[in-house]
């Protein structure tokens, strides 16, 4: 398991997931790719940082990543007319950028277009995972590969994508992506029943709203780079008083 350090560490902020050791349960949210230096800011006072999404997998990122950054990157392209042409899509861009990522985000909403097949839909989902699944076997190391699911979704889809996800060999949902929406935490966690990592994105901009958010059962959460400081100050200080006040009732 690879640890990822902050500046300082306590305990009840420590997440083990995804194959990591986080020492804050707070990442960075989806940033264009061109934009490196938006994205970097913050280093490791990130759980991890999400660029994309990557649409082309040919595309140079152009950044040299600091081996203590962990990359998430937006696999999400909609190059496809069917569920074939975009499994082939999303599979190539996948494998050209295993090796520059640390995990992977499959988003189940990009907006349709030109008849561009849509992945809120578990059977086209289940294709389109299905072969990135197949193709990730033949790395030496198994890479987390999460898919976002939006606020908008039906409950049967939701569950659909969910039982699917379970079965199969993905490691995650992220809930949301560009608006505050504590009632699908709260719809997602009901139906893993907390066995399933679950990470919240979309309009976490102040203390309030992340501690609404992980209460509602999110494991981790996303956070847009304006609203780091004040967040992750909060959630120490959170967690600083709670120490010291179960470190005082065992003396």
């Amino acid at each position: 398991m690879k640890h990822i350090f902050s500046h300082k560490t306590y305990p009840s902020l420590r997440r083990d997931l995804l194959g990591f050791s986080f020492d804050i349960p707070v990442a960075l949210e989806p940033t264009p790719v061109y934009k490196p230096s938006k994205w970097a800011v913050g280093g490791s006072r990130y759980a991890f940082v999400e660029i994309g999404p990557v649409t082309d997998g040919t595309r140079e990122i152009g950044f040299k990543k600091p081996s203590s950054l962990v990359v998430a990157s937006n696999i999400s392209n909609m190059q496809g007319r069917t569920a074939a042409e975009l499994s082939r899509s999303i599979t190539a861009s996948f494998s050209k950028l295993y090796d520059f990522a640390d995990l992977f985000v499959l988003d189940t909403f990009r907006p349709d277009s030109d008849n561009v097949v849509a992945l809120q839909n578990a059977d086209v989902l289940s294709e389109v995972m299905d072969s990135l699944l197949e193709s990730r076997r033949f790395y030496d190391s198994a890479k987390p590969i999460l898919v976002r699911v939006s606020p908008s979704i039906s409950q049967t889809a939701l569950q659909d994508i969910i039982h699917y996800l379970r079965m199969s060999d993905a490691d995650g949902i992220i809930a949301g992506y560009d608006c505050f929406s504590p009632e699908l935490v709260t719809r997602v966690y009901a139906i893993t029943g907390g066995r399933f990592p679950l990470i919240a994105c979309g309009g976490i901009n102040n203390p309030a709203k992340a501690d609404e958010i992980l209460k509602a059962g999110a494991d981790m959460i996303q956070i847009s780079r304006y609203g780091t400081q004040r967040i992750i100050k909060h959630l120490e200080k959170t967690a600083a008083a709670s120490e010291t006040a179960a470190h005082k009732e065992k003396k």
